[in-house]
């Protein structure tokens, strides 16, 4: 197996070998403390506990049995799945940031080669997809003692899905990342704001009905709003306006597009503003 891997690796120009460097550097940085794993599940968990409490008063104190897609007797499980998807979703916010190689004045050694911005890219995501696999297992513990019945099918596009988003935010958090080399504030402000933005008009933990109806074009392009609706799809029934083989395909371009467009928008800033802040 090793002589295979050094065999792909000599017919790469060694680029394997470098890529994995990379993902070694942010394997050691992500567990430098071991107790910092528990904090990749609290703000997903205390954001739907939130919803959950609401949900609660609704259904128990008021009377209330049906919400459209969200009903008495499927919350926990609409809760949930939306649980999963945001936590794919906001897991990868503030993964890819460079600002302590900026602040050691290390960056222009990293980025010597064109190709490192691939590679910073795929190492800070291998670590951030690790961090993914404790929360999916967490999920599944849960959804295997609440949900007897599973359309597998949907489960496997929903789980596609789900990487999908992984893909296309921490790309997206790539582009924060390069802006941040030149304007710290903007960055903060994007980080801040962005994620929001998306959590509200992707109607993760309530239906969409609760958004202004002018406001619903933003919902259905949304990433997560499409990702999160396939993967509820497997325990439950979703709004999904597009079908599912539509929305995979939509969501898969973004995937497969936005890693060069991150790539593209960071040599942009590196070449316009260069790297302030010291």
């Amino acid at each position: 197996m090793r002589r295979a891997m050094g065999y792909i690796n000599d017919l790469s120009g060694r680029r394997l070998s470098v890529l994995w460097a990379f993902v070694v550097k942010d394997l050691k940085q992500m567990f430098r403390f071991k107790t910092n794993i528990v904090n990749f599940v609290f703000a997903p968990m205390l954001t739907m506990f939130s919803f959950f409490l609401v949900y609660s008063s609704v259904f128990m104190q008021s009377g209330v049995d049906d919400l459209g897609f969200v009903q008495k007797q499927n919350y926990v499980v609409y809760l949930l799945t939306g649980f999963l998807a945001y936590s794919y979703f906001h897991m990868t916010w503030g993964k890819t940031k460079l600002k302590s190689e900026k602040m050691m004045q290390t960056l222009d050694g990293i980025l010597l080669s064109p190709r490192s911005r691939l590679y910073i890219l795929a190492g800070k995501g291998v670590k951030t997809f690790f961090e993914i696999i404790i929360v999916t297992l967490i999920f599944i513990a849960f959804m295997f003692f609440l949900t007897p019945s599973i359309i597998w099918i949907n489960l496997f596009f929903g789980t596609v899905a789900l990487m999908f988003i992984f893909i296309i935010f921490i790309s997206f958090d790539f582009v924060i990342s390069s802006i941040e080399l030149s304007e710290e504030g903007i960055a903060a402000i994007l980080v801040n704001y962005l994620p929001r933005a998306f959590l509200i008009l992707g109607a993760v933990y309530f239906p969409i009905d609760i958004i202004p109806k002018w406001l619903w074009w933003l919902a259905y392009i949304n990433p997560v709003y499409i990702g999160v609706n396939i993967f509820r799809s497997a325990f439950m029934e979703a709004n999904i306006p597009l079908g599912i083989p539509i929305s995979l395909l939509y969501i898969g371009a973004l995937a497969l597009l936005m890693p060069f467009f991150a790539i593209y928008v960071f040599d942009f800033v590196l070449k316009k503003w260069g790297v302030r802040g010291y």
